[in-house]
């Protein structure tokens, strides 16, 4: 059995879908599986062994006449596309590939099951394969490579300290939270117990920068060192994960981290604007997880740096106990 499942969005709707994987196989052991991908969600499914091909969709020319002919070659028995929203691209897509069977939202009512979670839209559209989803929660699956786990083990110290992560950047600016409110929260917490590693794109390390900066000045003019605040490296989204598995504590705003840490049941802190439907569709299910937003705020800017303070005080005891 040839299985294509389509996935073109971000990282996060990889990270999400992965639990299906696992479930075709163990309903279909002899099933192969073609992850249809984007171009930047591809590589979190590197070392995933329920994979049998990724086929990644390119729209330059000479790469999209490639992607034809391959999905023309293959004959799939099965097309999942488990999005929820009307999509052209994916109608066409669909056609090209010329399964014999496809199953998809995309076709007839639009938003069928848009109050659930991403991951239950995903078992929905495998309902027609006879696979029941696994008991709750449902958390994706990341399968880390030898050469992610050691290019993270130079970085990530070992010295008895709480490991926390504080993830800066997002999609949008509105995710972002600045480093005046990180700075505050900072500046209220026992940094002695902490190694602090700041996670940004190229486009926010300022905002790392200016961090790093203002401790180091504090540290020195109060002759102290009381602690190690580091801007990670450049990370592939596989050492980022094989990162996330060793830390102890991730502060991030909503982006894909939030279920990457999901995968290793990590302790977390996820800023997310009061949007009720994306809460709904991409929260999170980790049972170690908090998600703080504030009511009717359309920017995280908006949470009181007070409230991440009380949520960072009582994970760090949940640690201590541990």
């Amino acid at each position: 059995m040839k299985i294509g499942f389509l996935t073109l969005g971000r990282i996060g709707d990889m990270v999400l879908s992965t639990p299906a994987f696992s479930a075709i196989k163990n309903k279909y052991p002899e099933a192969e599986i073609y992850v249809i991908s984007g171009r930047g969600n591809a590589d979190i499914l590197k070392h995933n062994p329920n994979i049998h091909k990724i086929i990644k969709y390119e729209k330059t020319p000479a790469k999209l006449i490639r992607f034809i002919l391959k999905l023309r070659q293959i004959n799939f028995d099965y097309w999942i596309d488990p999005k929820n929203h009307y999509s052209t691209e994916s109608k066409i897509i669909a056609k090209l590939a010329k399964a014999k069977n496809k199953i998809s939202f995309i076709y007839g009512n639009n938003n069928q099951n848009e109050n659930k979670y991403f991951t239950d839209i995903v078992f929905d559209a495998l309902k027609m394969l006879d696979i029941v989803p696994p008991p709750p929660p449902i958390l994706p699956e990341i399968f880390l490579g030898n050469e992610s786990i050691n290019e993270i083990k130079s970085i990530i110290l070992k010295n008895g300290k709480i490991n926390l992560l504080i993830n800066i950047s997002a999609t949008s600016p509105s995710r972002v939270y600045n480093a005046d409110n990180l700075s505050k929260v900072l500046s209220k917490i026992n940094l002695e117990k902490f190694n602090i590693y700041l996670n940004a794109m190229e486009n926010e390390k300022f905002i790392a920068e200016e961090i790093i900066q203002k401790f180091r000045n504090k540290s020195e003019n109060t002759n102290s060192n009381t602690t190690n605040i580091i801007l990670l490296p450049k990370f592939s989204i596989n050492s980022l994960a094989a990162f996330i598995k060793e830390c102890d504590l991730i502060i991030t705003p909503d982006t894909s981290i939030i279920h990457i840490a999901a995968a290793f049941k990590k302790n977390l802190i996820a800023l997310y604007t009061d949007n009720k439907h994306n809460l709904v569709k991409f929260g999170t299910n980790n049972p170690n997880a908090k998600i703080i937003s504030q009511s009717d705020s359309d920017n995280v800017n908006q949470i009181p740096a007070e409230l991440l303070i009380n949520e960072i005080n009582y994970f760090v005891n949940q640690i201590n106990k541990t």
